[in-house]
């Protein structure tokens, strides 16, 4: 697999399956995401800015993590795994699984700001 694709895929993954409700549109049941966790809304900006300009997003995005995330997963780039819906609190959970792919998202929660992608 092409090198600029496998961040891709490991950052963000979602497994979906199809919905027993009749409906067409699939439903995610996991995600797969990395964040970078921060205090305020204004580090999280500045770090926002970071990301916009770089040349690779995700490479840029566990750079980063590993320099300023105040969370253990940071040491990974921010990589939290594979997880339900359901697992994290309601705000994360929503950007996760309803959040455009590749796209890094700010949002806040009672932990403090966070960057997902």
């Amino acid at each position: 697999m092409a090198p600029k694709i496998l961040p891709l895929l490991t950052t963000l993954l979602l497994c979906f399956v199809a919905s027993t409700s009749g409906q067409d549109a699939p439903v995610a049941i996991k995600a797969h995401a990395s964040h970078i966790l921060v205090d305020s809304e204004a580090e999280a900006d500045a770090l926002n800015a970071q990301l916009s300009e770089a040349s690779n997003l995700f490479l840029k995005f566990a750079q980063l993590a590993k320099e300023h995330s105040k969370c253990p997963s940071s040491r990974k780039g921010g990589d939290l795994g594979t997880f339900n819906r359901g697992q994290m609190v309601p705000e994360f959970d929503k950007v996760a699984f309803e959040g455009d792919i590749g796209v890094v998202h700010k949002v806040k929660t009672q932990f403090g700001w966070h960057l997902v992608l």
